[in-house]
């Protein structure tokens, strides 16, 4: 699964969005394979974030088979957010944060080799 949040999307936004999210991570689970999947997260802003929503989503996305989840983003802030929903949805050993810079222009070798090979990268968290 791959997923692209840009901008600033307005509370029902979201809330469609993680619905959709919730749905793509149920039809997954039919297939009864494992999965992994790729956020990559941009210029995004959200007044009010629900870090509930996040670990709420990674909970179930676990339930239907995922196995490995990279995220991309730009922004060390929001890394550290989501970093601390992560560790809250105990998914620390599913995700990996990447924060890359604006400039880099191929950011996804490491993200691409923990997601399909599971290979040792760090994890960004609140300690880091």
């Amino acid at each position: 699964m791959r997923i692209r949040l840009d901008g600033a999307p307005a509370l029902r936004e979201r809330d469609e969005f993680a619905a959709s999210v919730e749905a793509l991570c149920l039809e997954l689970s039919r297939t009864g394979r494992p999965w992994v999947s790729l956020i990559e997260i941009g210029a995004f802003h959200a007044d009010g974030f629900r870090p509930a929503v996040v670990t709420d989503i990674m909970r179930l996305a676990r339930d239907c088979g995922h196995e490995r989840c990279a995220i991309l983003m730009q922004d060390w802030a929001w890394a550290r957010a989501f970093a601390d929903a992560m560790l809250a949805a105990k998914a620390d050993d599913q995700v990996r944060i990447f924060v890359v810079p604006r400039t880099c222009s191929v950011p996804y070798t490491q993200a691409h080799r923990w997601m399909f090979e599971g290979a040792v990268v760090p994890l960004l968290s609140s300690a880091a």
